[in-house]
This record gives structure tokens, sequence and C-alpha cells, in this order.
């Protein structure tokens, strides 16, 4: 699969099969793809692995500078006087070149 950390090749006619170092079960990847004037976006559990099929990625358009972001999101419980239930979003997030064929 493509590693999220490096540049991509997207090819529109297969499944695209994304790989990372999962952190935490809990956490949540979000990942985003342009391409022309198309974008592609999806959110998955942070296990190392996730799979966008071919009827999918067949709705973006071709280009050869897209790019994508890919993003690390962690929710934490937060308690603050006069809330009742909070919470804080941390995320870390990369920006990679994407060609998409």
């Amino acid at each position: 699969g493509a590693r999220i950390e490096n540049d991509i090749a997207v090819t529109r006619e297969h499944s695209l099969a994304l790989t990372w170092d999962p952190e935490d079960i809990q956490d949540r990847i979000e990942f985003e793809l342009y391409a022309g004037g198309s974008m592609l976006s999806c959110a998955f559990r942070d296990d190392g692995h996730f799979v966008l099929d071919a009827a999918v990625l067949a709705g973006l358009e071709a280009d050869d500078h897209g790019s994508m972001v890919v993003r690390r999101v962690r929710n934490l419980p937060v308690e603050l006087t006069g809330i009742e239930a909070g919470s804080a979003r941390i995320a870390t997030t990369r920006t990679l070149e994407a060609t998409v064929r």
C-alpha cells in the first residue's frame, strides 16, 4: 500500500491501500485528496490500514499537481467551570503532493 507519510501516485482505475504507523486506536485519521477541481475526504480509525475503492477514486479529476492532507486527531476530555461536558480536539497535519491519473 501507499504510505501516507510520503507523496503518493493514485491510479483512479485501481483501489488504493493506505498504510501508516498507528498510535492509538481511539484516534482518527482524516484524509483529504485534492485533484483538479475535485476533492475526496474521509476519516477512519488509527489502525494502520485503510482501502479507498476504485469506484470512489473514479470521481476524482486527473491532476499531476494534486495534494493530500493527512490529519491525526485526538479528542481529550476537558473539565471547565460552567460547562457540563467538554473536550479538546488536538490534530497534527501533514500536506503532501499527490499525482492522480
